[in-house]
């Protein structure tokens, strides 16, 4: 048994940390309540009744209804730029753009810019909720002129995600596509064999190439599938074709896990009736993965025969420090001049090889520099007929061209804008994360899918502003699928999930730039499956990760292959449902609370095994969270509500609700929050305690909200 002398020291040493925490992060608690154990619950009402009879909730009469406009909205109001086509039978460019709101846009091929324009409007456009449109993979039929879209997400709303559409050339406004093809999930790139008659998709995660008829449609299965640990195929984007030498180039960014023998997009049966070939694409592949089999790669170009299925390996790997590769999208190949052409997005350049190269050998041209107004490229198409190079900018709102032997600081020959000259993307299109940064006064957001990033904006910043700073490139291992990060005002660290590679990621504070991680979480021992969501006890020095049915300890300060120092797992714990989910520490109560199957669980901070939870909370508004965190002082944990289960958009929030530490059973929320414009963006919740706000995420919206109520 320990001493008394002991247990006086840990709750000294525990105090003197929370007395840390509550100045960084405003906390209004003082340090001697911390001895007092008995629930606080009553005082709180107490209190919040005392400020305004209107808004205070009572434990008689729940919920307290608040509306309240935000102080604050930080978006971008113009069209970011993720893919291009080019159609030189009819002398048109095709662009799609961004994640939240995507749309195709038809353009002249001839058409530029003026410098004074705000904007150049599109000859035709299609957009609207009945086109399925998702974002970024594009392809121009030259014969047909019929335009493929592939939605690399679940789909933003119901009926969409995880499709390819295609519409008529002449299709415009919000109409329904002539044709839809059902796809694995994160679907990006398509390259096409006519001769053939082959459609290829590129698959981010688990990394796959799956090769469709041209034709296929609704749930045709495919002709055949490369997978597999031996195609070091690692976190996939772009795809071209050499259908002279029957080559087929594929782009990876690295960064991955590995999937169980048989248990990947391949390990579902083919069925076949009347001549048609269907399937039931796999999903929740994640629980196929193989604990602690994560790993980094350096980026890479992986050349395989045209026809190569299941685990084959490549012919040819274009790989090293003298190829330049820094986070590889789109890439495009000129057959009769043999010259591949890759968007290299981080090094806002554009890459050019031989067809034949293979190994660490340099480009035979770069263009890169201020005056190409490259930023950001991700989309590259080469137009052979008129001998020009066509690239989509995600980082500045434009599309520019150049001739096709266009090298060193070349400015282009024609730019299409999509906003005011100049204007920069803030590079958080569909926000998968926010916190606050006490120290700084920053709005922390990570942004995933196409340009996976943490982009600092100060506290003050409004739509238009440019951020303060961005942690990107290589160095970072951001991956693919980026959804939760938390900044630890104590120790002066960012936290990011990374599930593609099964890591934890930590960063200085003030990280910035291609800075790599000081400490990295990954390895076999580790056990992470799909680390998708953390979170941070600084008090106790831990750190948490959710899994689905099961919940990982870590030390704080772990870094390599390290298991976990408490597991909280079994059938008595309540915790079931998909890999991934969250959950946040209340450091002061010693509590974890995590949502799970609309209900609110809540443990012992130190729960281990199969353990029950202290208590459950249950409410019919408890359909559709979203997010939820809890703020200590007071004991209450806030949700965001909405979503697909709430009838409206995946990043769009109805409400925000409060509950408090000390409810359990069927019990409806303390409070109810809206926005007057409900349903608005929002699916991510930070707390600025020093202003008494919040800070609510979704989408391409960051919104700033005043709601003294909870602190």
């Amino acid at each position: 048994m320990r001493s008394k002398s002991y247990s006086g020291r840990r709750r000294a040493s525990v105090v003197a940390m929370v007395a840390v925490l509550c100045s960084a992060t405003a906390w209004v608690l003082s340090v001697g309540e911390l001895g007092a154990p008995e629930p606080r619950g009553t005082r709180l009402i107490a209190a919040l009744q005392a400020q305004s009879p209107s808004s205070a909730p009572s434990p008689n009469k729940r919920p307290t209804m608040i509306e309240r406009a935000p102080l604050q909205i930080l978006e971008d109001p113009y069209m970011d730029l993720s893919g291009v086509a080019v159609d030189p039978v009819r002398n048109e460019i095709v662009l799609v753009t961004g994640q939240r709101a995507a749309h195709i846009m038809v353009y002249n091929r001839l058409a530029n810019t003026s410098p004074g324009a705000t904007l150049h409007e599109p000859k035709r456009m299609i957009s609207g909720p009945k086109t399925k449109i998702g974002a970024p993979g594009i392809y121009v039929d030259q014969i047909t002129g019929e335009i493929y879209s592939v939605d690399t997400t679940h789909g933003f709303l119901a009926g969409s995600g995880d499709r390819m559409v295609v519409f008529s050339r002449t299709a415009e406004g919000n109409v329904a596509p002539d044709r839809e093809l059902l796809i694995p999930h994160r679907g990006f790139a398509i390259a096409m064999d006519e001769e053939a008659q082959e459609l290829f998709l590129s698959v981010q995660n688990p990394p796959a190439v799956v090769v469709y008829a041209k034709t296929a449609k609704g749930n045709e299965a495919p002709l055949r599938i490369l997978e597999g640990s031996r195609t070091l195929l690692a976190d996939v984007r772009g795809i071209a074709l050499d259908t002279k030498n029957q080559w087929m180039y594929v782009a990876n960014r690295g960064g991955g896990s590995s999937v169980n023998a048989g248990m990947g997009w391949s390990g579902v049966p083919i069925l076949e009736k009347g001549g048609t070939r269907t399937w039931t694409i796999p999903t929740g592949l994640e629980a196929y993965l193989v604990p602690g089999s994560g790993r980094f790669t350096s980026p890479s170009i992986t050349v395989y025969s045209s026809n190569a299925s299941g685990d084959t390996p490549p012919l040819r790997v274009i790989r090293g420090p003298k190829t330049q590769l820094s986070w590889p999208a789109f890439i495009a190949l000129d057959v009769e001049r043999q010259e591949l052409y890759v968007a290299n997005s981080w090094e806002h350049s554009i890459l050019v090889f031989r067809a034949t190269d293979s190994g660490n050998v340099a480009p035979i041209r770069v263009l890169k520099g201020i005056s190409t107004g490259l930023d950001n490229p991700y989309g590259v198409v080469v137009d052979e007929k008129n001998g020009e190079l066509v690239v989509a900018n995600y980082g500045n709102h434009t599309a520019t061209v150049y001739p096709q032997t266009a090298a060193g600081n070349t400015p282009p020959i024609r730019t299409i804008r999509m906003a005011p000259q100049g204007t920069q993307v803030p590079i958080f299109q569909h926000l998968s994360a926010v916190d606050y940064d006490s120290k700084r006064e920053e709005i922390l957001v990570q942004s995933c899918i196409a340009q996976p990033q943490l982009v600092a904006f100060a506290k003050g910043a409004r739509s238009g502003d440019r951020p303060v700073r961005i942690l990107a490139g290589e160095a970072t291992r951001q991956g693919r699928g980026m959804h939760d990060m938390r900044y630890d005002a104590v120790h002066d660290e960012i936290v990011i999930a990374n599930p593609t590679a099964q890591a934890v990621l930590t960063f200085r504070g003030g990280a910035s730039g291609n800075e790599p991680p000081i400490r990295v979480i990954q390895g076999p021992r580790t056990q992470l499956v799909k680390s998708d969501y953390v979170e941070i006890d600084p008090v106790h020095d831990e750190l948490f990760v959710p899994e689905g049915g099961r919940i990982l300890v870590f030390p704080r300060t772990a870094n390599g292959d390290v298991a976990p120092i408490r597991v909280i797992e079994g059938p008595d714990t309540g915790l079931r449902g998909p890999l991934g989910g969250f959950l946040s520490v209340d450091p002061i109560h010693d509590l974890i609370v995590v949502p799970n199957r609309g209900r609110i669980l809540i443990f012992n901070r130190t729960a281990t095994g199969n353990v029950k939870p202290k208590a459950v909370i249950e409410s019919s508004q408890l359909v559709g969270i979203r997010h939820l965190r809890v703020y200590p002082p007071t004991g209450l944990i806030v949700t965001v509500l909405g979503g697909k289960s709430k009838g409206v958009g995946q990043d769009e929030m109805t409400a925000i609700a409060v509950w408090s530490i000390h409810d359990d059973g069927n019990v409806p929320p303390l409070m109810i929050f809206t926005d007057p414009e409900a349903p608005v963006p929002g699916r991510k919740l930070a707390f600025n305690p020093k202003a008494k706000e919040i800070i609510v995420g979704g989408g391409v919206s960051i919104r700033r909200y005043n709601f003294p109520e909870i602190f």
